[in-house]
């Protein structure tokens, strides 16, 4: 691995990029699987493409949403950056909680990775994103036809305009620069895609894309020690950067079946500067204020007991909640189904579990449920509980 002392200023950038996926993400009006590049878009860049993925209901069926988009420099062609938001809804928690380890398939050797992850990263789809031409109507949207991801950004390079390729002196055309970036579950697809990346370019060199940087926020573990070893070793600049309060970076855990981190790990604490909340530790915001102090943090984030309410007691109305606790509650929620999986395991299967497994199959249920409960009786927020911080 290249040298990986981490960049700050560089983080930002990513990380700007994988906030700008959330906000499309959450627009309330237009087209939810093709946003248009929004005007703060980070200056610079201009989307290409968007990022298409499926979410799976508990009996299997698709649900198609934006994820994020892959984004070319104006004055280089050949320099993108692709982002991807991470989980805000409890159907995506929801493959997020099924860590059973599978192989992966577009790139077998290495090793066994989280089936929840893989299985949404099968369903990435890239849509290529064509600006109108003056005064014409905006062309149809129209997705690549490979069949990885890895596959279809290789494939979506297929436009660079004739006047703009660049070639070397054996007439051999330029390769593709890219940095990787993605926030907790986009976290864990962006590096399952460098590694099918890396994989297939040790197959075949003259691939075009060329991954020089991986900044992850929030990952949770992606795969076991094996894909972990192999990543290791790749020539890139990896960031894997966590808030220590966060428990997504904390899962699943590494004494189940073996799972491993991606170097190189970044800690940072938040207690103390966001109040204490499993949404105000694991947001985006929370992450990039930690790498520059003048981003501000989520306001329904901060730390009450430091900072006068001011204008937030009258933004807030009572038994308010946010998106991001949202995001939380159907964590609990998961456990519990988790726990009913696992009790119903022998009759799904025909194979009957030991009474160790039935025990954990109760607690694990039950841990979700109080889980739950707790964290819908502390993610509101009213004015009466806020008067006390004046």
């Amino acid at each position: 691995m290249s040298a990986n002392t981490l960049n700050k200023q560089q983080a930002v950038e990513d990380g700007t990029f994988v906030g700008v996926a959330y906000r499309m993400y959450d627009q309330p009006n237009g087209d939810p699987l093709h946003p248009p590049q929004p005007q703060d878009f980070p200056p610079g860049y201009h989307v290409t493409a968007w990022i298409h993925m499926s979410d799976f209901a508990i009996f299997g069926e698709k649900y198609v949403k934006f994820y994020g988009f892959v984004a070319r420099s104006n004055t280089d062609s050949y320099s993108h950056l692709i982002a991807v938001r991470g989980t805000e809804k409890p159907i995506e928690w929801w493959d997020d909680a099924v860590f059973i380890p599978v192989r992966f398939e577009p790139a077998p050797s290495a090793g066994l990775v989280h089936m929840g992850f893989y299985r949404i990263y099968r369903t990435m789809r890239v849509v290529r994103y064509e600006l109108p031409a003056p005064g014409a109507s905006p062309p149809a949207p129209r997705a690549m036809t490979a069949t990885t991801f890895a596959d279809q950004i290789e494939e979506l390079l297929d436009v660079v305009p004739p006047e703009k390729r660049e070639f070397d002196e054996h007439g051999v055309e330029r390769k593709h620069d890219f940095v990787v970036a993605g926030h907790s579950l986009g976290a864990a697809l962006c590096t399952l895609y460098v590694m099918e990346h890396a994989v297939k370019k040790r197959a075949d060199p003259s691939r075009k894309v060329v991954i020089n940087r991986l900044c992850t926020f929030a990952s949770p573990r992606v795969a076991l020690g094996e894909f972990a070893r192999q990543f290791d070793a790749l020539p890139i600049d990896s960031w894997r950067i966590a808030n220590a309060q966060d428990l997504v970076p904390k899962v699943p855990p590494s004494w189940l079946c073996g799972y491993r981190h991606v170097e190189t790990g970044y800690e940072f604490s938040s207690a103390g500067v966001v109040r204490c909340s499993l949404a105000c530790w694991h947001s985006m915001r929370t992450y990039l204020h930690w790498l520059d102090s003048t981003l501000p943090l989520d306001p329904n984030c901060l730390n009450f007991k430091e900072t006068r309410r001011s204008a937030m007691i009258s933004q807030m109305q009572p038994g308010e909640q946010t998106g991001l606790d949202q995001l939380f509650l159907g964590s609990g929620t998961l456990a519990s189904i988790l726990g009913v999986i696992l009790l119903a395991w022998p009759f799904l299967t025909g194979h009957f579990i030991a009474r160790p497994s039935f025990a954990l199959a109760v607690t694990v249920g039950g841990v979700g449920w109080i889980w739950t409960a707790i964290v819908a009786s502390r993610s509101r927020v009213n004015k009466t509980d806020l008067s006390k911080y004046g």
